[in-house]
């Protein structure tokens, strides 16, 4: 399977690869900074959740400002630097070093040997004690008088500088803290802009701790201080998030395995689908994690278990992460059936079941979990006996076998492992063994055996397990052709 059937979530740059309607957006906040007479500084916040798109509309602002001769982009990217001392000197210098000036002019302190060796910010970074010297070198220039070289800079060349920070909200709270420090510090730098891309609850919680004697609103309060123009991204059109999503499982993920659903098949995992997972798919970055994870699962799993069921418990793992390691971590109370009839408020294993779903919904907000639910059901029949009183047969069992369902004991785990165990023979090998045997020429020597790389002393049992399934549902014709031609196999293997 080729990497690039994997969809990436990078960010976009042109206006080509819009596929949210944001370039539009993008544009007009660069055409604000463009044409602005005043001279003062400006602070733009960008907020959007996670994997919403940030990056991508910071990149449209660039790339819609390449036209613009009087304004210079400047990307400082925070977490390049690994301590406060090097995030404070690594945004100075890279100022300095995109205006094409320095921070260094005659009669500084350390002025020739800062000059001669550490230009650059990149290079500040690792340098050690000479990174020491840098720090203690902008201690020593007064940050007004820094201020005042950087604006004589611009207006000299008459030009503007737009600064983009991205990342903000990836920072720990100490870096936020300190670059919001910063920011505070030289926001009236005149003819500079500055547009910080970040979740707000995030780096609000964050500043939040800075003023713990505050009111509970004090982080956000910071932020409207430092933040002039607050912006929310374009909300996107769910029907295109969707629209993502599917096509992705549809003619990317299931395309590459090689399966076609029935139209009953479809229809179920259509069904819940929307119940369960559409609200929880509010990012580009979501729709995309959906879509990888069947990309891979789907191949690596295919023939040993059942394709809805596969995609079904791959969206509980992508949107319901707590959820899932509840079940992966409880084979016993999801796979298989209660054979009592007992009543079910009084069965303590029952309640139990009930108890760890809701703890693990419980750690999720905003969600539906009678949805959610009704979908466990749907995959783990043996919720319908702990919700409904349900009762099912032994008999169920074996059909669920001979679907490969997850709620079969004897598939549970595949689901979870993405391989067959190995105490197990692979299905999709009973199955080639069974269409092939009519091709088969006895008597064998012992190394042209076709059974020596199918059948060893760990899956044995498995093998004639399977071999006995297929007999009892509908396969009797093969079987008997295994009796007549495959005995004399077995007893080849030497008791394999």
């Amino acid at each position: 399977m080729s990497n690039k059937h994997f969809s990436a979530d990078a960010p976009v740059s042109s206006k080509e690869e819009d596929k949210f309607s944001r370039w539009k957006f993008a544009e007009r906040v660069g055409q604000v900074i463009a044409r602005r007479e005043d001279p003062s500084g400006l602070v733009i916040g960008l907020y959007g959740v996670w994997g919403n798109g940030k990056t991508s509309v910071l990149n449209f602002i660039q790339e819609s400002l390449k036209s613009e001769e009087k304004v210079i982009c400047i990307e400082f990217n925070p977490w390049r630097y690994g301590t406060e001392d090097d995030l404070l000197k690594g945004f100075f210098f890279t100022i300095a070093e995109a205006l094409d000036t320095k921070l260094i002019k005659k009669g500084d302190y350390f002025k020739d040997l800062v000059k001669n060796l550490a230009p650059h910010a990149g290079e500040a970074i690792n340098l050690g004690w000479l990174g020491n010297i840098i720090s203690h070198f902008i201690k020593k220039v007064d940050t007004d008088e820094l201020k005042k070289r950087i604006e004589a800079a611009l207006e000299k060349a008459q030009k503007r500088v737009l600064i983009l920070i991205d990342d903000v909200d990836r920072l720990d709270k100490a870096e936020i803290q300190l670059l919001f420090k910063i920011v505070k510090l030289i926001a009236d730098f005149k003819y500079t802009a500055y547009i910080l891309a970040f979740d707000k609850d995030i780096v609000a919680s964050a500043l939040q701790e800075r003023y713990t004697c505050a009111n509970h609103h004090a982080g956000e309060a910071f932020l409207e201080k430092i933040i002039q123009i607050p912006l929310h991204l374009p909300a996107i059109d769910k029907k295109v998030l969707q629209q993502i999503c599917f096509n992705d499982i549809k003619n990317n993920a299931l395309t590459v395995a090689e399966i076609k659903l029935t139209h009953e098949q479809y229809q179920t995992f259509h069904h819940y689908y929307f119940n369960a997972f559409d609200e929880q798919l509010c990012t580009p970055r979501r729709a995309k994690l959906y879509g990888n994870a069947l990309l891979f699962s789907l191949p690596i799993l295919k023939g040993e278990v059942n394709p809805v069921d596969l995609m079904l418990i791959e969206g509980v793992r992508i949107f319901y992460p707590s959820l899932y390691e509840t079940i992966r971590n409880h084979k016993s109370f999801f796979a298989g059936i209660f054979y009592e009839n007992s009543n079910i408020h009084n069965d303590p294993e029952k309640e139990k079941i009930k108890n760890i779903i809701n703890t693990a919904l419980n750690l999720q907000q905003n969600i539906n979990k009678e949805n959610i639910i009704n979908l466990l059901k749907q995959l783990f029949p043996k919720l319908n006996q702990v919700y409904n009183k349900k009762r099912y047969s032994s008999h169920r069992l074996s059909r669920w076998d001979e679907a490969q369902c997850i709620c079969s004991p004897n598939y549970f785990s595949k689901y979870f492992l993405y391989s067959v165990p190995n105490d197990e023979v692979a299905d999709s090998a009973i199955s080639s063994l069974l269409s092939n045997l009519a091709s088969w020429q006895s008597p064998f020597h012992e190394d042209e055996n076709p059974l020596n790389s199918l059948i060893n002393t760990n899956n044995a049992g498995n093998f004639i397990k399977k071999l006995r399934d297929k007999a009892n549902s509908g396969m009797a014709t093969h079987i008997q052709t295994t009796k007549l031609r495959g005995s004399r196999l077995l007893n080849s293997t030497g008791g394999k």
